[in-house]
């Protein structure tokens, strides 16, 4: 997480990095995007990750965001 926050800030973009380690927590975290006004989101693998990422999916969808996941199987699924 340092080297994305590192080359990000190389590159002039700030960086909010959220946990989520639930359910309940992924969704707030989108809430959050949404009003900061995030522009992109990056999912960092994790437990919640392979798990949820229908949801994930869905909610930068719902959200507009576009996304760059750390597993490939998200985009594949073509959810």
């Amino acid at each position: 997480m340092q080297d994305i926050r590192s080359n990000a800030g190389q590159k002039g973009i700030e960086v909010l990095m959220l946990e989520a380690t639930t359910v309940k927590s992924l969704e707030l975290a989108f809430a959050r995007l949404r009003a900061e006004r995030c522009e992109a989101v990056y999912v960092a693998s994790g437990p919640l990750g392979p798990a949820k990422r229908i949801r994930i999916i869905a909610l930068a969808a719902e959200s507009r965001l576009p996304a760059i996941y750390s597993f490939r199987i998200f985009p594949s699924t073509g959810e």
